[in-house]
């Protein structure tokens, strides 16, 4: 541009331009005069390379005219001055710097570095400054290929001295942006902050953007590494704008991905997907399949660490398309890994061994030994997750081989983490103490603190295990101090545990004591800030551990004691855990929608400078601050299911019993699976087997349930053998019960207790077998506590309202799912009419087609309540994303048709009853003991006095002939829900049609044995 405006406008037009951009100057003479140099070498071009040194010398006066430094002139005279012999000492100088770079390409450093030095030799005997500073950047650009930081500083520091000198800002800038990178290297974020900064402020004033957006980009990265996540997203930001204008996708792809990784550790879930869903769109646009299927899968597994596994497993599907018309095995690879803790995550554990064992035998093939080791660490997760503690065991050993080939030292840490795990569950404790010795070596070496202290946690608990009490109490007792001070918790409540097992054999109480403190920060903490909230389901991973272990000790007292105390403890330490089940797991997905007030704290938090003097004490404040903000709006979102927080123990449960009344309460394990049979005589506790153990009964049966297709002879074995492992040994308080209230755990939840056999089976017809539903009137609960709650609750007796019953809403009216459309239900219509029909005109409305809305239904149960809510349609269970449970009804111009479980938490209920004759409507996630989680559980905490809802998905026609029955006997004669639904499944045995199981055994009823009245 320059030489056009000095040929149109002359020599001022040349001027102003010059004086404009002064800054450009010394970088653009110094260009002229090398493109000169490489010109004047051919005769044919030598006419060009005098124009060039010209034109360099108009540059240089124009600038000198403005006021201008000398510098530019200077390089000017000297090139003009330079003999022949000089010119050759140039040339071989060149030549010698291209050996250099040649060098540094096949990995010979000494060479290149010597080449460097020998052409520099050279540039300094004829004063060649400029080249002399490019010299110097070069040299650095070397010691960097093997990061070498003290020569790399060491170069840019003599290179920025020299390029200051010769006024050549935009490699000045490169000088800077250089210094920031090593400085970063080097661990020096403050030095390599600074840098960055200079370097971005002279790229801003030279108008280098490529260099600007680089040199901003990287400033972020060294914000995030240092956990200045607000900064780092800021400059992220400030470098997407010039990327585009630069139209360079691939690096704003970059960007976008660096941004919503620090989101994730901000736990803004939200706006890293929005950061990933927008780069996914600009690598579709541009044709970049392969980025776009790793992005895909950064975004299931930030999905999936949220519990969305439905939407995860979606863009898995999609990255596995695109790396078919892109292959890239190592992505393809990881694709196999991520899915496979999905489904590892949903406890689809068959689905996640094969994608595991995919990726162990892709990983084979890729060039780095680090992913066979992660696909090693994988299958060991896998086998841990499922008890099978000897293979996960040999595949942790494997895995940490290879990580240690691969020179990986996280990997080999994690490694390290799962076998020490291992070993500690196999009871092989000097092998564990060992393990967790070598992790606490590498981890000091790494300086990673926050590893350096749960590993020290994690070898008091093994001395402790050892016997080796005193030595493990001590060095438990230096942890918590430096736990509390680093701001980690979860560290502080470990140490908590640790000190209540060194004290298991010496002293029961002083266990207790630790053990209760322990369970005390669990429950106090709530959720975690920022990265720590993910998967934060209270009763996941180590947290259950934590009351399962509890339990069991208190259990073994017992079991050795004979005192009552410690079974009331074990009882009151797994209330603790049942009592909150749907709070929990629906608890993250309320902190996704955080507040203004929230959002403030945590770009508070994120912008704290660690290297501050205050920065611990600053952070502590914040946290709490937070913690109590989210604390208050997740209760409040929560609504009734929130205020369960008084447990009961077996002596009030006793009390509040009717007569004839059993309660059976199950408390699934890893070693040993307990019940506590309680009447209004007393309790006992009995150890049952192991989780695995019960798991393998319960299954095939519940399966056998849920078809009337199957073995006959199997399924009535099957329920005469769950009887003898789960009823039979409640003994005599079960036999003389008449009406029997079960607390289910795990998969337990997912039985009819109804169908178990009381005696040998008949061979005969279904409707001459021993089914417990002929002997006891059954009722089911969350927890005890629950129980407890609802009977305290007394509620209303005036409704406006008898019965609101919607049957077979228009489901065309909804937006259809990814599981299709769902089919009308003919038989519903005749259902809610046979069901109102004992109710006057006045005390009643029924609802069907399009004015069964979810609009119209939210208000008739704010408005007044009905007593009895009866719903017939469809109920779509999510068991792994119980937030997105839902029964559906028409949709209308401000709902969607779409009831979820948030929406019914949100929705006061007075009334006495709510039935879902639906499918599958009272299953939930059943995971380590949280009892019933789903719709059930949604519309009890919402106020409702009882649920009936099916387990599993029923006949439209069966269910309206049960339906019949239960409405006959709970309206006509006023009969209790739980005994009025006895008395129909008995109704139905006695029918040639729909004597089977199937039919009459899938409705249950949760809540309070006086419902609806």
């Amino acid at each position: 541009m320059a030489d056009s405006l000095a040929r149109t406008q002359g020599d001022a037009g040349l001027e102003a331009f010059v004086a404009d951009n002064s800054l450009l100057v010394g970088a653009s003479v110094a260009q002229l005069l090398d493109v000169a140099f490489q010109l004047s070498q051919s005769k044919d071009t030598a006419a060009a390379a005098k124009e060039n040194v010209a034109f360099a010398r108009k540059i240089a006066a124009a600038h000198e005219a403005r006021g201008g430094s000398k510098v530019a002139r200077g390089l000017c005279d000297r090139y003009d001055k330079w003999t022949a012999a000089q010119r050759a000492s140039k040339a071989k100088a060149i030549a010698l710097e291209a050996e250099s770079v040649a060098a540094r390409k096949a990995n010979d450093i000494p060479t290149a570095v010597a080449r460097l030095e020998e052409a520099r030799a050279l540039y300094e005997k004829i004063r060649d400054e400029h080249s002399i500073a490019v010299n110097w950047g070069t040299m650095g650009v070397t010691h960097f290929a093997i990061a070498d930081w003290d020569n790399v500083v060491k170069d840019y520091d003599a290179a920025l001295v020299a390029r200051r000198a010769v006024e050549d800002r935009i490699l000045e800038g490169r000088t800077l942006n250089g210094l920031g990178s090593a400085y970063q290297q080097r661990g020096e974020y403050a030095k390599s902050i600074d840098y960055y900064q200079q370097a971005i402020a002279l790229r801003e004033k030279t108008g280098d953007l490529g260099g600007l957006a680089t040199s901003i980009t990287y400033l972020g990265n060294v914000y995030n590494r240092t956990g200045r996540f607000v900064q780092a997203r800021d400059s992220y930001e400030k470098a997407l704008p010039i990327l585009e204008a630069q139209g360079n996708p691939q690096q704003m792809v970059e960007i976008l991905s660096g941004m919503a990784l620090l989101n994730v550790e901000m736990g803004r879930h939200a706006d890293a997907e929005a950061a990933y869903t927008r780069a996914i769109e600009i690598a579709g646009a541009a044709g970049l399949a392969g980025p776009e299927a790793s992005l895909r899968r950064n975004l299931a597994d930030n999905l999936r660490l949220q519990g969305r596994f439905a939407e995860a497993l979606v863009h898995l599907d999609k990255a596995m398309k695109l790396l078919e018309a892109s292959p890239d095995p190592t992505e393809l690879a990881l694709t196999h890994s991520t899915r496979g803790s999905t489904y590892m995550n949903m406890g689809e554990m068959d689905q996640a061994r094969d994608d595991y064992v995919k990726f162990a035998e892709l990983a084979k093939g890729l060039e780095s030994p680090a992913y066979a080791a992660l696909a090693q660490r994988n299958i060991g997760e896998f086998y841990r997750d499922i008890g099978a503690y000897d293979r996960g065991l040999k595949a942790a050993d494997e895995a940490i081989a290879l990580a240690e080939k691969a020179g990986d030292a996280r990997e080999y840490r994690e490694g390290l983490v799962l076998r020490g795990d291992l070993n500690t569950r196999l009871g092989h404790y000097d092998e564990a103490l060992k393990t967790w010795q070598e992790a606490l070596a590498q981890d000091t070496q790494d300086q990673a603190a926050k590893s350096i202290l749960e590993d020290e946690v994690a070898i008091a608990a093994a001395n402790a295990s050892l016997g080796k009490t005193k030595e493990a109490r001590e060095q438990l007792r230096s942890v918590a101090p430096r736990a509390r001070a680093a701001g980690l918790p979860h560290v502080a409540t470990a140490v908590q545990f640790a000190m209540g097992q060194s004290f298991e054999k010496e002293n029961a109480d002083s266990a207790a004591f630790y053990y209760d403190r322990a369970l005390a920060d669990i429950e106090a903490r709530g959720a975690d800030v920022g990265a720590a909230a993910l998967q934060t389901g209270y009763l996941s991973g180590v947290r259950r551990y934590y009351y399962e272990e509890v339990t069991r000790f208190y259990a073994s007292n017992f079991a050795s004691t004979r005192d009552a105390r410690w079974a009331k403890r074990a009882f009151t330490t797994m209330e603790k855990a049942k009592a909150r089940g749907l709070l929990d797991l629906l608890q993250a997905t309320v902190g996704e929608q955080s507040s203004p007030e929230e959002e403030k704290l945590l770009d508070q938090l994120y912008s704290l400078d660690p290297t501050s003097a205050d920065y611990t004490s600053q952070r502590e404040t914040i946290e709490r601050q937070y913690a109590e903000l989210r604390r208050a709006r997740v209760h409040s979102a929560m609504g009734g299911l929130a205020s369960v927080s008084t447990v009961v123990d077996p002596d009030a449960v006793a009390r509040i019993l009717p007569e004839k009344t059993v309660l059976l309460e199950y408390a699934l394990g890893d070693s040993a699976s307990f019940l506590w049979v309680i009447d209004r005589d007393g309790f006992d506790m009995v150890q049952l087997p192991p989780r695995k153990q019960i798991e393998s009964q319960v299954r095939p049966l519940r399966d056998a349930l849920s078809r009337i297709d199957g073995d006959r002879a199997a399924l009535l074995s099957s329920a005469r053998g769950v009887y003898q492992l789960l009823v039979a040994p409640a003994g005599a308080r079960v036999t003389k019960a008449k009406s029997a209230i079960i607390v289910p755990d795990g998969v337990v939840f997912e039985l009819p207790f109804e169908v178990l056999l009381t005696e040998e089976p008949k061979d005969k017809g279904w409707h001459e077998q021993p089914f417990l539903t002929r002997k006891l009137t059954t009722l089911y609960v969350p927890s005890a506590s629950v129980y407890a709650s609802l009977k305290s609750n007394s509620g209303s007796s005036d409704f406006g309202r008898d019965l609101l019953a919607v049957g077979n809403p228009d489901f065309t009216t909804i937006a259809v799912r990814e599981e299709g459309a769902l089919s009308p239900l003919p038989f519903a219509s005749q259902e809610v009419a046979a069901v109102s029909s004992r109710i006057k005109d006045e005390r009643k409305l029924v609802l069907t087609g399009k004015d069964a809305s979810e609009g119209t239904v939210k208000r008739e149960l704010k408005n007044g309540g009905p007593r009895v809510v009866h719903l017939a349609t469809h109920g779509l269970v999510d068991a792994n994303e119980p937030e997105r449970s839902s029964v559906v009804f028409a949709a209308d111009d401000h709902d969607d048709g779409y009831f979820h479980t948030l929406e019914i938490l949100a929705t006061p209920l007075r009334s006495r009853l709510v039935v879902m004759s639906a499918c599958e409507s009272a299953r939930g996630k059943v995971s380590r003991g949280e009892g019933v989680v789903g719709l059930s559980r949604a519309f009890l905490a919402s106020g409702a006095g009882s649920v009936v809802a099916s387990l599993w998905a029923v006949s439209d026609e069966s269910t309206a002939e049960l339906m019949k029955a239960f409405y006959d006997r709970m309206l006509g004669k006023k009969r209790p829900a739980s005994r009025a639904l006895n008395e129909a499944r008995l109704a139905l045995i006695e029918t040639d049609k729909y004597s089977h199981p199937f039919y009459w055994s899938p409705f249950v009823v949760t809540g309070t044995e006086r419902a609806p009245w």
